[in-house]
């Protein structure tokens, strides 16, 4: 298996990433959560609002493994987060 690279997010990935981030946290952590946090959740994770925090000085770090996203892996920590 080839190891996991670390770097910050591309602009152009930003809805990918808020896809990705939605995704796990809908499937992993939203069912413990009441809607309000849902929905508190989801404009965190909002493409615009990702953008707005990079263009602010905050860094959002992806991993790639193979030239594309490890998309097991935040799955996994996502499921992993769930259980801490």
């Amino acid at each position: 298996m080839n190891p996991l690279t670390y770097r910050q997010m591309e602009p152009s990935e930003t809805p990918a990433v808020s896809a990705l981030a939605c995704q796990v946290f809908d499937q992993f952590v939203a069912p413990d959560y009441q809607p309000d946090g849902v929905l508190e959740f989801h404009r965190y994770a909002d493409p615009e609002a990702f953008s707005l925090r990079q263009r602010s000085g905050h860094i959002t770090l992806v991993a790639e493994q193979s030239g594309e996203f490890a998309r097991r892996l935040l799955s996994l920590l996502g499921t992993e987060s769930r259980w801490l």
